[in-house]
């Protein structure tokens, strides 16, 4: 018998970490899009970063890239969202979040001059 209640103490331990990350996930917001230049052709290996909050991906061979920020986010809060490649000037799109969100962002490059 105390075996038994050692081990439902143990198991309810290890799962409210478990049931943590849960419910974090389930705050994340999405950012996507895709990353292009003037002709629209995608543009693989770009930087796509929220320095507000210290996230960044990599765009894939398709110019499409996808950002998750588990961070906690305020409903209505705004930050900036850059994409940037080398040879091309980078861009910045100011973005409203909320908790849970998925929101499409899309770049379009411009060649250094």
């Amino acid at each position: 018998m105390m075996l038994r209640r050692n081990l439902v103490v143990i198991l309810a331990c290890l799962a409210v970490p478990l049931l943590s990350a849960a419910v974090q996930a389930g705050q994340a917001v999405v950012i996507s899009g895709v990353v292009t230049d003037m002709e629209s052709r995608p543009i693989g290996g770009a930087l796509v970063a929220v320095p507000a909050f210290n996230e960044s991906a990599v765009s894939d061979d398709g110019g499409m890239y996808r950002l998750v920020i588990r961070s906690k986010v305020r409903r209505g809060q705004d930050v900036v969202v850059r994409a940037s490649h080398k040879g091309f000037d980078y861009v910045s799109r100011p973005v409203r979040l909320a908790p849970k969100a998925q929101v499409r962002v899309n770049f379009r490059l411009v060649p250094v001059k």
